[in-house]
C-alpha cells in the first residue's frame, strides 16, 4: 500500500538537486480513514480496500 508513497520519499533527494518534481496524481476512490496499523494487510488483503488505502496514503 505504501510503495508510491515510500518511492516519492526516496526520490526526493535526487529528483530535488536535479530540478525534477513528483506529481502524485489519484482519483476520487479514495475512502474512509488511512489504516496505519495494517500497511503489511497482515490481517488478510482485500484488493479494493488495498487499493483505496495505497491511493488515500499519497493524499497525506
Amino acid at each position: 500500500m505504501l510503495t508510491p508513497l515510500l518511492l516519492t520519499e526516496l526520490l526526493r533527494e535526487p529528483l530535488a538537486a536535479a530540478g525534477g518534481r513528483v506529481v502524485n496524481v489519484t482519483g476520487g476512490m479514495p475512502r474512509g480513514p488511512l489504516q496505519l496499523d495494517n500497511v503489511q494487510a497482515e490481517r488478510g488483503f482485500v484488493g479494493l480496500p488495498s487499493y483505496s488505502h495505497a491511493k488515500l496514503a499519497m493524499r497525506r
